[in-house]
């Protein structure tokens, strides 16, 4: 079996899952594909929920920084993480405290947290100001969950930009 998709490295693929999903380099094809379009090498992802870090170890492959946001890291092994990802351990829906606080801006934001629409309106509302990139990107995992997708249609007042084989969605907003 493939250890690589396009250049990422997702040889970790077999321990990790995404959310409950699938324990495969291939479930993590389409969040690859999302970083090759919308991530650069100079910025800094901010990660709401992290699970058992899969999705972080991809993001950390494309992208200078990975702040990765979650109430609790007990299923992540931190030792064995890259380099540059750094750890905020809070509900997403007080972050923007420590982002005002800590001076803490990001280029990309990508939701994986709890998948109603009321805290994913709740996630958006409060932590999309501190995006600094032009376009702002705005992005997460779960696009077939109902809540999901009525908080970010309602957000954004559209359907994403694109959606993903994984169920990752991406809004680019000017």
């Amino acid at each position: 079996m493939n250890n690589t998709y396009k250049g990422a490295d997702l040889s970790f693929g077999h321990q990790l899952t995404r959310g409950g999903g699938e324990g495969s380099p291939e479930h993590l094809h389409g969040l690859v594909d999302f970083c090759i379009e919308n991530v650069g090498r100079d910025c800094t992802i901010l990660e709401l929920g992290c699970f058992q870090g899969a999705s972080t170890r991809v993001f950390s492959q494309f992208c200078k920084k990975v702040i990765t946001v979650d109430v609790n890291f007990n299923l992540i092994n931190k030792e064995s993480m890259p380099q540059n990802v750094e750890y905020i351990q809070c509900s997403s829906l007080n972050l923007a405290k420590v982002l005002e606080s800590e001076k803490i801006f990001y280029d990309v934001l990508y939701v994986d947290t709890v998948h109603t629409e009321d805290h994913c309106s709740k996630e958006l509302n409060s932590l999309y100001k501190y995006c600094k990139a032009e376009p702002k990107i705005i992005a997460g995992h779960d696009y077939h969950f109902s809540g999901i997708r009525k908080a970010i249609e309602s957000f954004f007042g559209r359907s994403p930009d694109k959606v993903y084989s994984d169920y990752s969605w991406v809004y680019k907003q000017q």
